[in-house]
């Protein structure tokens, strides 16, 4: 969004308060994507405890852990960003 030099602003510039609205909506679009991840994780979870798991052929099961363990590296690279602006930034972010 670019403002005029009327607002105070040099064209391109924005201020601190709409740097804090976008931080603010990139992290709880993360936060949400985390949610549906999790979900996901727990379908797979559920998978292993089912009785069928035990007849699917060795290849099926190797191939069920591997997408569980790419899901859960998943879910790490999507709560990244929260946790670093959290510590790093020191600066928690209300919603």
């Amino acid at each position: 969004m670019q403002k005029s030099e009327s607002d105070g602003l040099k064209i391109g510039e924005e201020s601190a308060g709409d740097e804090r609205k976008k931080a603010k909506l990139s992290l709880d679009e993360a936060r949400l994507l985390v949610l549906g991840a999790q979900i996901l994780v727990g379908f797979q979870y559920r998978s292993f405890l089912e009785p069928a798991f035990i007849r699917l052929p060795p290849l099926s099961q190797d191939l069920r852990m591997v997408s569980s363990g790419l899901m859960l590296g998943t879910m790490l690279l999507l709560m990244w960003p929260i946790s670093f602006h959290e510590i790093f930034e020191r600066q928690p972010v209300v919603p």
